[in-house]
């Protein structure tokens, strides 16, 4: 006879142990970060423990505090806790929990949703192949990346060793958090051509998305090997194919755009430098935080552009995820619009008909995005209400918390604890997806045996 399962067992949904393992990541960080060994001289606050571990579990890379106040265990802490946050509790936390509360054959489902696997989040071997693709593949790019900074930082200055500099840089720049290590200006480091090279290339490599990168792994495999074993073709997904587009044109644009209106700012780089500068700036801008440009001098028309493209998110199942307005959520609306303006009956992408369905849940998350960013900008206006900040700055912040960004113009730092507060608040749920969050809360879902008779409205 099979063991029942307890009413609070089958409560326990996929992202109910998500949410629960990302507070918990949090609540941990904030008790080492309060630990004297993890700060210099002076005792850090709760409330400041609380807030950066917050911000690396989110990997948005907001800091109430600066780098140097925390010693040489509270740095390691901090990057452990992004490379958990933005990695490890997608390949780690996931399957350790599925050894207790009976909810081994819901570990599958765990990784499906936690990295959008959709369609195959019901293909168990399939979710294990990923877990198994994403740590040996991340492991690999980050030793990769490490070698070529540590070889990148010969000659420059460092206050920790110039190993622990590398692999911190390293880390926070593949999981999109963002937090500089280095004691001068992050811009200084614009003329080092090989290290805004790496750092560029790993922030592509955190932001593309895993299951776009296990296709093309399988498609070189599948060359390699189809001759001589016969494997069938291997086919690019839909998902893919719109990150393949779309991701190369939101980064070229916003790097060109950079390019004209910083022109006076690059003027003393060479050539090869400023289109360097401006493919780095493009990348990190959408999903890590790092910057050469100093955004305190920058016109209003750069901080303008840059928080419309801190909206426009990352890959879905990436390191640099967060509720950013995600690529294919990006390319859904953009093809819905398409398809009412040439009278199409159904929405459709490279021969592609798009369920009405996900339609309707792109919809949602769209409007549901939009609400909280409204809210968060709302609830910062009061809390600020009398600084002498101006708007545009709290946008810029909020757009950034929200977003998991990170990218900052320095307004948060003299916001009252209410608004580091909403700020807070904004990074976690941010981080988990404010429509998952909601489908979590929900125990759940109605169903209903009938249908209510259909009504038109005017739209014009």
């Amino acid at each position: 006879m099979e063991p029942r399962l307890s009413k609070k067992t089958t409560r326990i949904t996929p992202a109910r142990i998500i949410i629960a393992t990302f507070l918990a990541l949090i609540l941990l960080g904030t008790l080492l970060l309060r630990a004297p060994f993890a700060h210099q001289e002076f005792e850090l606050s709760w409330w400041d423990a609380f807030f950066v571990s917050s911000s690396a579990v989110s990997t948005t890379g907001l800091m109430s505090v600066p780098l140097s106040t925390f010693s040489f265990w509270g740095k390691l802490i901090i990057i452990c806790l992004a490379q958990l946050g933005g990695l490890g509790f997608l390949t780690l936390f996931v399957p350790i929990l599925g050894l207790f509360k009976n909810v081994r054959m819901r570990t599958h489902l765990i990784t499906g949703q936690q990295f959008d696997l959709q369609q195959w989040s019901s293909n168990w071997v399939y979710s294990k192949k990923i877990v198994q693709f994403v740590a040996v593949f991340s492991f690999i790019a980050e030793v990769i990346g490490f070698l070529i900074v540590y070889y990148a930082l010969d000659g420059v200055p460092l206050t920790e060793p110039r190993w622990f500099s590398a692999i911190f840089h390293t880390v926070s720049s593949f999981c999109n958090l963002g937090v500089s290590v280095f004691p001068q200006p992050f811009a200084t480091l614009a003329m080092h051509r090989l290290f805004i090279l790496a750092t560029t290339t790993l922030i592509a490599l955190g932001s593309f998305g895993f299951i776009p990168i296990y296709e093309i792994f399988l498609h070189i495999r599948q060359r390699i090997l189809r001759p001589a074993n016969g494997i069938p073709r291997a086919r690019f997904s839909l998902q893919t194919k719109i990150l393949f587009l779309y991701m190369p044109l939101l980064t070229g644009v916003l790097a060109i755009f950079l390019l004209v209106a910083e022109w006076e700012a690059l003027r003393q780089f060479a050539w090869i430098d400023k289109i360097n500068i401006a493919v780095f700036n493009g990348f990190s801008f959408r999903s890590c935080g790092f910057s050469t440009f100093n955004f305190l001098q920058v016109s209003q028309v750069v901080l303008f552009v840059s928080m419309v493209f801190c909206l426009l998110g990352s890959s879905p199942g990436s390191v640099g995820g967060g509720s950013g307005l995600k690529v294919t959520t990006l390319a859904l609306s953009l093809s819905s619009i398409k398809a009412i303006v040439l009278g199409k009956e159904h929405v459709e992408i490279f021969k592609r008909r798009i369920p009405k369905e996900q339609m309707l849940v792109t919809l949602a998350f769209l409007s549901i995005y939009l609400l909280w960013i409204f809210s968060t900008l709302f609830l910062v206006l009061i809390t600020e209400n009398q600084t002498g900040e101006g708007m545009v700055n709290f946008m810029f912040e909020s757009i950034s918390a929200v977003a998991n960004r990170g990218i900052t113009i320095q307004s948060f730092i003299a916001m009252t604890r209410a608004g580091q507060l909403v700020l807070t608040f904004g990074m976690i749920v941010g981080r988990l997806n404010s429509l998952s969050l909601l489908i979590a809360i929900k125990h759940k879902r109605d169903r209903v045996s009938f249908k209510y008779p259909e009504e038109t409205l005017s739209m014009g």
